[in-house]
């Protein structure tokens, strides 16, 4: 007794187990690029929700981390500490897997950078003279890395806060540019300084200023007043990402100082229409137009139109729009499926002024196409060493592989544009031998990412299509329960010698569930014979996965009509009734002992039920009849007395004459 009580409470653990089972899914599926100062720490957490709980682990630059003097994984909560960021030992790219007894479900990427700004270098002194009210600009020369881009502005003296212009009217006339060129609109006697003009740059992640070492002196003569109509000074198309904020400028010289508006086609903007459009608050002319969250929609040529009581002018500035590759259709999308069923997932994308990758498909977080030994984005340096791509740049002269491979003899060797460098680093190829079916590099990274000219078929389970967008799955099996994750990414590529440009990466994750098929216990016989002032009845039960077993449906059908959505239940609610959870039905047919009643009639033929759940089906059915004859002796009885009494008036007739020429001869007799 003690045996079967511990067997049953295991046996309902067991079931509320499974029954509460979900597979991981990511909460927080995107990261934003973090900028740190060297030497600092930077920490991101993993969110997922899943059932049992998600267990996490972290990879950089696609190697899997463990908790050193460097690293500090939280496995419980997925938060990843990085100790101290370097250029050598934190910077680089994140993700996080969160794992069950389901599966492996992959974040988005999370990308670490180390902050730096350097100093300017070159030194040298300018003297201008010119007149008033001319137009003319201070650029700002031999600007220093910075990383990330930094905040530039002027000063005037030798002071480190001597901020220009620093009056509202100044401003007006004076505006520095997205390059970071110093405009006066028209000079005035004013702007004479015996101190230099200089740019400054500020990195705000590590606060510090780097001031030029050149020094513009302007020595500004009297003139005439001189009053003229707005002139393009400056334009310049922007590319901007899905997502940001764009900001569009047109300088314009003119004296009054011109006021300008924007216009996309013949609507001018912002308008109501356009709530993401706004003017730059602190440009009183209207000289810049702020675009938040950028779309695909707004790409375009907008006109800037300068305006004062001279004359008008219009300037135009192209917007184009970046990003990574979006879904052309929906994203991949997670399914279930019975057993033996086929699984087909879609992973179809597009750029916008971009080309995309072919899609990486992987099985729980692993390729199941072999891929190089660096992950998409990232440059192999050979020897398992890993580098973000955007940060290495080629036969440079410059080292940014610690083993050197960026400028090995061998790397170097291969001809840009026509050779192809194998992933070791060992061999160089023709570019023509890649993706041929013929394996030429020793490690095999000619044939690596290919596209195919027909369906490529991995472990004899997956199948891809050519373009490697399909992955079908066919004849699926209970233990083909799996996270999938398919990723593109798009890149561009400049100049004689393209080093390709990574715009962005889309990852999408999928779980296919394969679930227990229905089955039915019992069920219907093939036929069912029925008799006059029968009650019959038909209970149906089934059983499917753990997962789906309260989902069961039931629906019935008499002869392909759906009951009682198709019947008129006034008629026939006293004949035929189902259950409360439609596994039964009941047929009375007390209710209509005479079997030539049409609704006996009617219930006689095909009776099937649907047992169905959202993933799988079954129908069944049965065959209902009776060997009841019909009699017809009411219909035939009443023929037989229209037929007599069409007879006995036939005879009366004949009678009636047979007598009258009776008495015809009585009376001849008589007379």
């Amino acid at each position: 007794m003690e045996f079967d009580t511990i067997l049953v409470g295991c046996t309902l653990l067991l079931v509320g187990f499974v029954i509460g089972a979900v597979p991981p899914n990511m909460v927080k599926r995107n990261f934003n690029i973090q900028y740190v100062k060297p030497h600092s720490i930077a920490q991101e957490s993993c969110e997922a929700i899943g059932d049992p709980k998600p267990i996490y682990s972290w990879k950089k630059d696609g190697k899997v981390l463990s908790n050193d003097e460097y690293y500090t994984i939280n496995p419980i909560t997925g938060v990843i500490r990085i100790n101290s960021v370097t250029a050598k030992t934190g910077q680089g790219t994140y993700q996080c897997f969160a794992q069950n007894i389901w599966g492996t479900a992959l974040s988005g990427f999370w990308e670490v950078i180390v902050a730096n700004l350097t100093g300017f270098e070159v030194k040298q002194t300018t003297d201008v003279s010119l007149k008033e009210y001319s137009y003319y600009t201070i650029p700002c020369q031999n600007q220093p890395n910075s990383t990330p881009a930094p905040h530039l502005s002027w000063l005037i003296g030798t002071g480190d806060n001597m901020y220009f212009p620093a009056t509202a009217e100044d401003k007006r006339r004076i505006i520095i540019d997205a390059e970071g060129t110093l405009h006066f609109l028209y000079l005035k006697v004013s702007d004479s300084s015996n101190n230099p003009y200089r740019c400054q740059l500020f990195n705000s992640i590590i606060s510090i200023k780097a001031v030029s070492l050149s020094s513009f002196y302007l020595n500004v003569q009297i003139g005439l007043e001189e009053r003229f109509k707005p002139t393009l000074k400056y334009s310049k198309s922007i590319e901007g990402t899905i997502g940001s904020k764009a900001t569009l400028l047109c300088i314009f010289s003119g004296n009054p100082i011109p006021d300008v508006e924007w216009l996309k086609g013949d609507v001018r903007l912002p308008d109501i229409s356009h709530p993401r459009y706004k003017i730059d608050p602190e440009d009183a002319t209207g000289r810049k137009l702020i675009i938040s969250k950028l779309q695909v929609k707004d790409e375009g040529v907008y006109t800037c139109r300068a305006t004062n009581e001279l004359g008008t002018n219009d300037g135009f500035v192209e917007v184009k729009v970046k990003g990574p590759p979006q879904w052309r259709k929906e994203p991949l999308k997670s399914i279930r499926i019975p057993v033996g069923a086929t699984a087909k997932f879609q992973c179809d994308t597009f750029s916008y002024h971009a080309t995309s990758s072919l899609p990486m498909w992987m099985k729980n977080g692993e390729p199941l196409i072999a891929l190089d030994e660096c992950s998409q984005g990232m440059f192999s340096c050979g020897g398992g060493e890993c580098k973000t791509a955007s940060t290495v740049f080629t036969c440079d002269g410059s080292t940014q592989c610690i083993n050197g491979g960026d400028e090995s003899a061998r790397h170097c060797g291969c001809k840009a544009n026509t050779d192809f460098m194998c992933a070791d680093l060992n061999k160089c190829i023709a570019a023509n031998e890649t993706c041929n079916g013929i394996v030429n590099c020793n490690d095999g990274s000619d044939e690596r990412n290919c596209a195919y000219d027909q369906e490529k078929v991995i472990d004899n389970k997956f199948h891809f299509s050519a373009d490697l967008k399909q992955l079908t799955i066919p004849n699926v099996r209970k233990t083909d329960t799996m996270y999938l994750q398919c990723l593109v990414y798009n890149f561009r590529e400049y100049g004689p010698n393209p080093k390709p440009d990574i715009v962005g990466i889309t990852l999408e994750n999928a779980f296919l569930m394969v679930l227990d098929p229905i089955i039915i216990l019992s069920g219907l016989p093939d036929k069912q014979k029925v008799q006059p002032g029968d009650i019959i009845n038909f209970t149906i039960s089934a059983q499917t996965d753990t997962l789906e077993q309260g989902n069961l449906r039931y629906d019935w059908y008499i002869r392909g009509k759906k009951y009682p959505d198709q019947f008129s239940l006034s008629k026939w609610s006293q004949i035929i009734q189902l259950s409360l959870s439609n596994m039964s039905i009941t047929i009375n047919t007390s209710k209509i002992p005479d079997p030539s009643n049409e609704m006996f009639q009617e219930v006689m033929g095909n009776l099937s039920v649907r047992v169905y759940h959202e993933f799988d089906q079954r129908t069944i059915s049965t065959e209902l009849f009776t060997d009841v004859t019909i009699s017809h002796e009411t219909t035939v009885g009443s023929k037989r007395s229209s037929s007599e009494s069409g007879g006995g008036c036939i005879i009366i007739i004949i009678a009636s004459i047979v007598l009258l020429l009776s008495i015809q001869i009585i009376n001849a007799e008589t007379v």
